[in-house]
């Protein structure tokens, strides 16, 4: 946006207060001043009445958009009109007029009361999911401590991170399949935690363990009932315990809606906010949910047993039951399906479930949709199915080997490669969300669900090798991580990876060891691949 552009859209706010104030018979007692928020690019207007003291917020763009675009002007005028007072009306504290539910930061400079204080205790290895969550509290109006936000360069983290924990209000100790068992100084913030609970009245609710999986709670934090943010209404029953929380330390806590007309109220921190009508659209608009594909005889399975799922002229199915699969679920039902032909035109790109190239890839149209495969004779060893509601299976045949062929007679099968079971979805992961919003157009959240079927009796071996050692078998038929992901990072696409390969080591009783073969943070990798 121009400095033109800027200066003109500040005249015109600034005209529009005045007028509005005349015709409401109240008097500016000083004149307009504005204040620029770098950090985080808004600006603050104030603007004085008869001795009361109101200001908005505006972020670049409302301040472009209410020179061009007519609509968003008449917004900002009924807003301006709404909280300018009338003669002998209360004083408003502060008025934002954000064109999305705003955040925590770049809170006016007045004075609030505090918000309650949440300490996110977590490891390494579960940081981008433990991010996610800092936005959500923080989008409730909650002030959590996290380490890669507080913590700045120079600092002695160490000391910093034990003055928070004693300086907190409720500890979330966050922990997954993969960082139960890591050692660290998330067990020194553990301990400490604990140390600090103890000094809590009884019944105080201070320590709450989240897991972020279906993972073991360590026994010493098996006192404190835990919490499954994985599933669905996980967040809600976290905010729950939070209000109780606050309530207990005189806190308000969240954001209390207020409806006036057509416009939404949201007070947040002794900031009340007005959204403009294109967000209440937004707010009042009911999403239909997703419907799902349902799975046929396994979880992998989107096709009857046997069934033949290659374009026209070929006779390919999937011969076994054992199989590994990946599906990418929107979370909102599209407007339209999209159309068939669309999804034939891009399906040849679609991203195959398969640790190795591949020579022969056929794509075409069956009655599911667009699919995309690869085959050995007359059996499908890899396909990537593409729905019109937006869903992408990828399934494959190959990953868990389940022919001897010429492999020893001492080696057991079915077996699986930890080596090909990480790599190989972590290459299909990104390939797969970028072809999904690059492609086809889809954009996240998303639901991902990765997992493996018909693997009672199945082997596990540490490397790609035929010769290294086995541990088994599987006492279940199936093994599967699902999990909502907000943002493709690659940090969120790591942790579904290393989520279900634990659950995998799980499953034949061991534990994956950290940093197997060099993931994360790299690419898992071998000598030579």
């Amino acid at each position: 946006m121009s400095s033109e552009e800027r200066d003109q859209g500040r005249k015109w706010i600034e005209g529009e207060i005045a007028k509005t104030a005349n015709e409401r018979e109240v008097r500016l007692s000083k004149p307009i001043t504005w204040h620029k928020d770098f950090d985080h690019m808004v600006y603050w207007v104030e603007a004085e009445f008869d001795g009361n003291i109101k200001r908005w917020k505006f972020s670049y763009e409302q301040l472009e958009d209410c020179v061009n675009d007519k609509t968003v002007r008449r917004e900002l005028e009924k807003a301006i009109g709404f909280f300018v007072p009338s003669e002998g009306s209360q004083t408003k504290e502060a008025i934002s007029l954000q064109q999305s539910v705003p955040q925590a930061e770049g809170s006016p400079p007045t004075k609030h009361t505090r918000t309650l204080r949440v300490f996110l205790c977590h490891s390494g290895l579960d940081k981008p999911t433990v991010r996610t969550l800092y936005r959500e509290l923080k989008a409730e109006g909650i002030d959590p401590w996290f380490d890669e936000e507080e913590l700045v360069p120079g600092e002695d983290w160490e000391l910093t991170i034990r003055r928070a924990v004693r300086e907190t209000d409720v500890v979330l100790v966050c922990i997954s399949n993969v960082s139960v068992t890591r050692r660290g100084f998330a067990q020194k913030e553990i301990k400490l935690a604990l140390d600090v609970a103890d000094e809590q009245p009884e019944g105080t609710i201070f320590i709450i363990p989240v897991r972020l999986d279906d993972c073991a709670v360590p026994d010493r934090l098996r006192r404190w009932q835990w919490l499954n943010l994985f599933e669905p209404n996980g967040l809600g029953k976290l905010m729950t315990a939070l209000e109780r929380r606050a309530t207990e330390l005189g806190i308000k806590l969240g954001r209390e809606e207020i409806r006036v007309g057509e416009r939404v109220l949201f007070t947040k921190e002794g900031v009340e906010i007005l959204k403009p009508l294109n967000v209440i659209k937004e707010v009042q608009e009911v999403q239909s949910p997703f419907v799902e594909i349902a799975p046929t005889f396994c979880k992998a399975a989107y096709f009857d047993s046997g069934e033949v799922l290659s374009p026209p002229g070929y006779d390919l199915a999937y011969r076994s039951q054992t199989l590994c699969y990946l599906r990418l679920i929107p979370t909102v039902a599209l407007e339209t399906p999209i159309e068939l032909a669309a999804l034939k035109d891009v399906v040849l790109g679609a991203p195959l479930l398969r640790d190795s190239s591949y020579a022969s890839v056929l794509p075409g149209i069956n009655r599911h949709g667009a699919i995309t495969c690869t085959f050995t004779e007359s059996t499908l060893s890899a396909s990537t199915q593409l729905f019109q509601n937006g869903e992408i299976w990828c399934v494959s045949a190959t990953l868990i080997r389940t022919e001897r062929d010429r492999v020893p007679g001492y080696f057991r099968v079915p077996c699986l490669s930890a080596f090909v079971l990480e790599q190989t979805y972590y290459d299909t992961l990104r390939r797969l969300a970028e072809f999904a919003t690059t492609k086809i157009g889809l954009k996240p959240p998303w639901t991902f669900e990765l997992g493996l079927t018909g693997v009672n009796g199945l082997y596990f071996n540490w490397e790609d090798n035929p010769f290294s050692p086995q541990v088994g078998p599987v006492y279940k038929t199936e093994i599967v991580h699902r999990s909502l992901l907000r943002d493709i990072e690659p940090g969120f696409l790591d942790e579904l990876v290393l989520t279900l390969s634990s659950k995998v080591f799980d499953s034949v009783g061991e534990r994956r060891p950290a940093d197997l073969y060099g993931f994360p943070p790299n690419r898992p990798g071998l000598a030579g691949r």
